[in-house]
C-alpha cells in the first residue's frame, strides 16, 4: 500500500503543471545550494557578480545611464535579442530607463549566485537558453536579486560586467 501522502505529492505536482524536469533541476539547485553553503568561503567570481549585479540595479533605482554604462557591457541581452554594439546599447538602456514608472524600485540585494553551467544542465534547449548560451560561458554567472529579478553577469580576467536582466 502506497503512502497517501505519496500519492497526494504526485498528483499536486501534477496538476500544476510542475514536469519531472522542473523538480529535478530544483532538487539539484537546492543540493548545490546546501553544498556551497556547507563548505564555507565564497568564490571570488560570485563576490564580482554580486557586486556588479548590486551596481546595476542600484543605477536603475538611481535612472543613471551613466551608472548602467559602466558596469554593462555587449553582448547583453535585451528585451528584442542579443545587442552586440555599446551603441546600441546605450540606446536601448536609455529608452528602458525613460519608460519604467517614477515609484518603481529593483531589489539590490543579491540572493543567490549560481554559475550559469550548473543552471543550464537539464534545461531544454529553447530560444531563451540560445540567447543565454551566446552572451555567457558556463563559468559565468546568474545572479538572482529577488523579487523575480535577477542579472545575468560575465566574469572574465577578474572583471564583472552585466550581460542582461530579467
Amino acid at each position: 500500500m502506497s503512502s497517501p501522502w505519496g500519492r497526494l505529492g504526485r498528483r499536486r505536482h501534477q496538476s500544476e503543471g510542475i514536469g519531472m524536469e522542473r523538480v529535478r533541476l530544483l532538487v539539484a539547485l537546492f543540493v548545490l545550494l546546501t553544498f556551497r553553503a556547507a563548505h564555507g568561503e565564497e568564490p571570488k567570481e560570485d563576490r564580482l557578480a554580486k557586486q556588479v549585479a548590486q551596481a546595476f540595479m542600484k543605477s536603475l533605482n538611481l535612472r543613471s545611464l551613466e551608472g548602467l554604462m559602466q558596469v554593462a557591457d555587449v553582448p547583453f541581452l535585451g528585451r528584442e535579442g542579443v545587442i552586440k554594439d555599446r551603441a546600441e546599447l546605450k540606446k536601448f538602456l536609455k529608452k528602458a530607463l525613460s519608460e519604467m514608472p517614477k515609484e518603481e524600485k529593483y531589489p539590490t540585494q543579491p540572493v543567490i549566485v549560481l554559475a550559469w553551467g550548473q543552471v543550464r544542465v537539464g534545461i531544454d534547449v529553447g530560444k531563451l537558453v540560445k540567447e543565454v548560451d551566446s552572451i555567457l560561458k558556463p563559468s559565468d554567472r546568474l545572479v538572482g536579486m529577488g523579487e523575480g529579478r535577477g542579472v545575468y553577469v560575465r566574469v572574465r580576467d577578474g572583471k564583472a560586467t552585466v550581460g542582461g536582466g530579467w
